[in-house]
Formats: structure tokens, sequence, C-alpha cells
């Protein structure tokens, strides 16, 4: 498999259209290589106060929001899998805000968080690169609503440049338009 185009409107739940448009490329693979490469630089600048940094108390730090995007991808590939697999039980959804309390990430060192990550981003760009056409449109049901395994992998690129264009705007005070 070459290229990882998009997916169609109807292939997943009209909520993850914010992440979807956000993912602007028709190649998957090479979208997650990129968007991997610019949190990693993004991030690497930063100070150990930049990393538990909040810009307001109930707001998630860069150390919450790494293990976050983490959790968001276990939880979104392994959707794609099973669908890719031709599940037919609907995936349930999960509470990203009940993962968060429990994810113990001030205990954690970002050296750690990030080999994680990208051991993460590894499996899933290898997920993908070997699913089939027929693998990839394959519909399911995840939290009720109809899901391919190629929108899941979109969801992905979107979730991690949503949460990435929010650190850099307001932790950093940076502006990127979307396009």
């Amino acid at each position: 498999m070459n290229r990882i185009g998009p997916p169609g409107s109807g292939d997943y739940a009209a909520f993850y259209e914010t992440y979807v448009g956000k993912a602007k490329t028709n190649d998957l693979l090479s979208g997650l290589e990129s968007a991997w490469d610019s949190l990693r630089a993004m991030i690497a600048p930063l100070d150990l106060a930049m990393h538990a940094y909040r810009y307001a108390p109930e707001k998630w730090s860069l150390k919450e929001i790494l293990i976050h995007l983490m959790d968001a991808e276990r939880v979104f590939a392994y959707r794609a899998l099973c669908l890719a697999r031709r599940e037919t039980q609907s995936l349930p959804g999960f509470d990203e805000n009940l993962y968060a309390l429990h994810m113990n990430a001030d205990s954690r060192d970002m050296t750690d968080i990030l080999e994680e990550y990208e051991l993460i981003r590894r499996s899933t760009i290898h997920l993908f690169r070997h699913l089939d056409e027929d693998s990839l449109d394959y519909q399911g049901t995840v939290n009720q609503h109809p899901c391919t395994a190629r929108a899941l992998g979109y969801i992905i690129l979107g979730h991690q440049l949503h949460h990435q264009q929010v650190f850099e705007a307001r932790y950093l005070g940076r502006e990127r338009g979307d396009g």
C-alpha cells in the first residue's frame, strides 16, 4: 500500500470532522510521520517548567496532553484494527477525562513519554501500512456511529494536529491558521 487517501464524509461521525478536517493530506502514512516530526520539533526546545505549565488551573499540562494523545491513538488504532478485521460488535467509546485522572503524568519523565509516544506512532504507521483498501473501507460501528479504519487513521492524525495547534496558541502564544 503506497498512499492512503482521506475518508468520505459518511465514513465517520460528524463530530470527528474537526479532526479529519485538520488532516489535510492525501497520504495518511506520510502525514503521520510528518506530524510526529513536527511535534518533536515543537517540544525539543521547551524547558522542564514548560512541560508542567497550564495556562489555566483546569487545563492539561504538556505531559498530560501527550499522554492523552497516546491514550487516544491507542484506542483509535485498536478500533481501526477491529474494523479492518471485520468486527461486527459496536466498539465502545471512552472518557478521556476519566483516563486523564489516572495517567500519573507528573511522575513521568518527558524523555520516557516521548519514547513511548514514538513507539505508539511507529506501531500505528505499521498497522495502516499493511491494510488493503477493503480493510480500510470496511464500515463498522464505533460508539454507536458508522466508522471505517481509514477514517480512524485520519482522526488520529487530526487529533494530534488539533492538540498541537491548541498548545502552540494557548501555551506558546503562537497562532497558526487552519488554512
